[in-house]
């Protein structure tokens, strides 16, 4: 059997409003002791200020935090025992790498030896001993933030908290940073909850992910799951692109595949381990990589190029059905492939159980 995963962080009906405005809607979230979990959702989803509530920044309305089974509310954020990250990365910008590093420890009433010697590993620990004497304007942006991580993991918090981390670094940067990420996080095992508006850095990551929306959570679950396997209509679309054709299930076809009338008049059919009633408003969701045009596959419907993009490796296709529906495929460029050209009539084509149907 697999043992029941222990609990570092609860969150117990917590909500937050101001005024009339509720920000946060009563949410339940389990994170487990060394998972990296992420919170995911656009601007004014609740994922900011659910992370403030943990840390302490704000207080919640209603519901409980708890840490390792203690209510922290009303728990100012320095005897949390939490480690803080944020976006600007708050830096002294007249102390040195170092002495940013150990300033948690000479708060807490460290001996200046050993606060230094603790911070120097900390700074080797995230591959910056080097520049351990300059100062934050001498750092680049992905040095100040592997500082600023660093000063976060110093205590050994119990729980790290990282508010858009590398939201302010460039593609190529950020991309660095994830990987560091994901060392430091095999490496220490630390608990991790991170907040970002990201997909592609939730899915890379996190151990899991919990989508938010309006200050709800709409569906929590590992990456794999939540791409392959979304919840909600909500989750197909905000995760990664997706074609979703709407229909109502015409009856079922067997080995847990259903036929879905489409709004065009077509029918297909697509896979659920849900079960469904015939004449149920559905929606068919089928994601770019598995379609092709022209190419095989049991399900097709008819659509017309609107626009290519080439992306060095894949080329993306944006095409249109005949009902409005926007259908996008994404191939490989192989060398010798002429794309389909805009304008072109043609059909997008899938295999059935690439195809997943979600409740409209």
């Amino acid at each position: 059997m697999t043992p029941t995963p222990e609990i570092a962080l609860r969150l117990d009906s917590l909500a937050k409003s101001y005024g009339n405005v509720t920000a946060v809607d009563s949410i339940a979230l389990d994170v487990h002791t060394g998972e990296f979990l992420t919170l995911l959702g656009s601007s004014g989803s609740g994922k900011s200020t659910t992370l403030m509530m943990v840390a302490g920044f704000e207080t919640p309305t209603s519901g409980r935090i708890l840490l390792n089974d203690r209510d922290v509310v009303g728990i100012p954020p320095h005897r949390r025992e939490l480690g803080v990250v944020f976006q600007s990365y708050a830096l002294f910008p007249h102390m040195s790498a170092l002495d940013n590093v150990a300033y948690p420890l000479r708060m807490r009433g460290v001996a200046k030896q050993e606060r230094r010697a603790r911070a120097m590993e900390a700074l080797e620990g995230v591959q910056l001993a080097a520049g351990a004497a300059r100062r934050p304007s001498e750092l680049s942006g992905g040095q100040q933030q592997r500082v600023a991580l660093a000063r976060a993991l110093i205590t050994d918090p119990r729980v790290l908290l990282m508010d858009e981390p590398l939201g302010a670094l460039d593609k190529k940067l950020r991309e660095h940073m994830q990987i560091e990420l994901r060392r430091l996080h095999r490496e220490r095992g630390v608990t991790v909850v991170y907040v970002t508006h990201d997909q592609d850095e939730a899915l890379s990551l996190s151990d899991r992910i919990a989508v938010m929306r309006d200050g709800r959570i709409e569906q929590v679950g590992a990456p794999r799951e939540i791409y392959a396997a979304p919840a909600t209509r909500f989750v197909a679309d905000f995760i990664g692109e997706a074609t979703l054709l709407e229909g109502r299930v015409a009856g079922a076809a067997g080995d847990d595949l259903y036929d879905v009338r489409t709004t065009e008049g077509r029918v297909v059919q697509a896979a659920s381990a849900r079960a469904f009633a015939k004449g149920d408003a559905v929606v068919v969701m089928i994601r770019p990589e598995v379609m092709r045009l022209g190419g095989d596959g049991s399900e097709r419907v008819g659509v017309r190029v609107v626009d290519v993009g080439y992306f060095g490796s894949e080329l993306r296709y944006e095409c249109r059905t005949a009902d409005g529906a926007t259908v996008i495929v994404r191939e490989l460029a192989e060398r010798d492939h002429r794309p389909v050209p805009v304008g072109q009539e043609t059909e997008a084509r899938w295999a059935a159980r690439d195809s997943i149907l979600i409740s409209a």
